[in-house]
């Protein structure tokens, strides 16, 4: 029996022991330091600052306490690194929501960048080309980066020099709102380059002067569309009007007969 026990034992052991009982263990969570008010303060002195922000100079930490419950106020502890600790009289719920909504703002105006791509061929079209510029500057404008990439197929492999022009032409038309980050490199069946965006404020001017820009072009190609139509409506068909000249004159001779055929007509009645 003894030596069933030492055998099972071993074997166990060998396993890497008994998992029973364990426990997971729960992530650590970030440590934020608590802010101390009134009988959490465990200095002996601290600065005062009153409710109205006027300095009280260094004082006993009792004394502060008693000061702030007659205000019926708390002892904030505002600087603890300094030395002696800052302390302000204040009201500390208020304090603490504050802060919050402090950190909630914050929060909100923190951008994350993200990277959009664009993807090209080689032999894009024209339309096609200009659709992907739009997206371009549109991912730009947000402040995302933009990664312009090339897809090759077959042979076109042996030409990196075509797709490279083609990444070189897409830049020059967004230059005004972001920078490369590197030149185009060609990594396995594509090639491809990031474009960062410039900064919010010169970006923000280089969108109005593109809106100014395609608003002008619009008003133009209204402008170009009436004076065409104007024009259309000047120009008479000459064919109708020659059609209708020669039926008016066909009509004409049918109902007037020739002076000729009257005269004729009576004399040999005689």
């Amino acid at each position: 029996m003894c030596a069933l026990l030492l055998l099972l034992s071993a074997h166990i052991w060998a396993q890497g022991g008994l998992s029973i009982g364990r426990r997971r263990r729960r992530p650590h969570k970030k440590y934020e330091p608590r802010v101390r008010a009134n009988y959490l303060i465990r200095v002996p002195e601290v600065r005062v600052i009153d409710d109205k922000g006027n300095q009280l100079g260094v004082l006993n930490t009792r004394e502060a306490i008693s000061k702030a419950m007659e205000a019926e106020l708390d002892l904030v502890e505002v600087a603890p690194k300094e030395n002696p600790p800052v302390c302000r009289i204040m009201d500390f719920g208020k304090y603490l929501y504050e802060e919050k909504k402090k950190k909630r703002e914050s929060k909100k105006k923190q951008t994350k960048v993200e990277v959009k791509e664009c993807k090209f061929r080689p032999k894009i079209g024209d339309h096609d080309f200009y659709v992907r510029i739009r997206r371009a500057v549109k991912f730009l404008g947000q402040g995302n980066k933009v990664k312009l990439t090339v897809m090759f197929r077959g042979r076109e492999h042996a030409h990196p020099e075509i797709a490279e022009k083609l990444i070189m032409r897409a830049f020059d038309d967004i230059k005004d709102l972001g920078k490369m980050e590197f030149h185009p490199k060609k990594e396995g069946r594509d090639m491809h380059t990031l474009i960062a965006p410039l900064p919010e404020v010169i970006r923000k001017k280089a969108l109005k002067i593109r809106a100014a820009k395609a608003k002008a072009e619009a008003e133009l190609k209204e402008i170009k569309g009436e004076i065409v139509e104007a024009k259309a409506d000047d120009i008479e068909e000459p064919d109708e009007i020659e059609e209708e000249e020669i039926e008016d004159e066909e009509y004409e001779d049918k109902n007037v007969e020739p002076d000729d055929e009257k005269a004729a007509v009576p004399a040999e009645e005689h």
